[in-house]
């Protein structure tokens, strides 16, 4: 008889330590019947980033077209010509202008651009036959040649092709070489670049 007595009252203090234990494992889950929260990223974390070394298209003006070509990686040499043009005030003026900005690359495929550098005078014609008066945004440019006056006085052919996805613009230089905008309607403050893989020449 002692030893049921004794069997039964363990039993007893065992499922009370149980009962214990199953309370204290669901308060550490929840203490009000809501998840814990979820860990914070570590300190110093980096967020994504947008690629590429220009601003999106579709992105609000911060700057004047210089501005904004010295924030493009890619547009480097570009900014190198203006200031050796004495251009760099001009394209910060009130405008507003179109500008079809040469890559690096484009400038790279000038077989004399060490030559053309060392003359601010031509240099100033060439960079100058790549801006137009008055902001064109891409989807203003027609979809039949249409020559285009430059602010360097004589004219390119740009044309659209609305039948390529995305659209595709081209411009057509004064030496009938054609050339692709790359990246197009990036604006500034005063006006628009178009991105475009060659060097347009009078």
């Amino acid at each position: 008889m002692m030893f049921k007595i004794l069997a039964v009252a363990l039993l007893a203090v065992g499922l009370v330590n149980g009962a214990g234990e199953a309370g204290a494992a669901e308060a550490q889950v929840s203490g009000d019947g809501a998840s814990a929260p979820a860990e914070a990223p570590p300190a110093g974390a980096a967020e994504p980033q947008q690629a590429g070394g220009e601003p999106p298209a579709d992105a609000e003006a911060t700057g004047d077209i210089v501005d904004i070509a010295s924030e493009t990686d890619d547009l480097s040499t570009l900014v190198t010509a203006l200031e050796a043009a004495g251009l760099v005030e001009t394209l910060q003026g009130a405008g507003p202008f179109t500008v079809f900005a040469p890559t690096n690359a484009a400038f790279e495929d000038v077989p004399n651009l060490d030559e053309i550098l060392a003359d601010p005078e031509e240099l100033k014609d060439i960079l100058l036959y790549h801006v137009v008066s008055g902001e064109t945004a891409s989807t203003d440019i027609p979809t039949t040649a249409k020559k285009v006056a430059t602010v360097e006085g004589e004219e390119v052919d740009v044309l659209r092709d609305d039948t390529a996805t995305p659209n595709t613009v081209t411009v057509t230089d004064a030496q009938g070489t054609t050339y692709d905008v790359v990246k197009a309607d990036i604006k500034a403050t005063n006006g628009v670049i178009h991105i475009i893989n060659g060097v347009l020449i009078p």
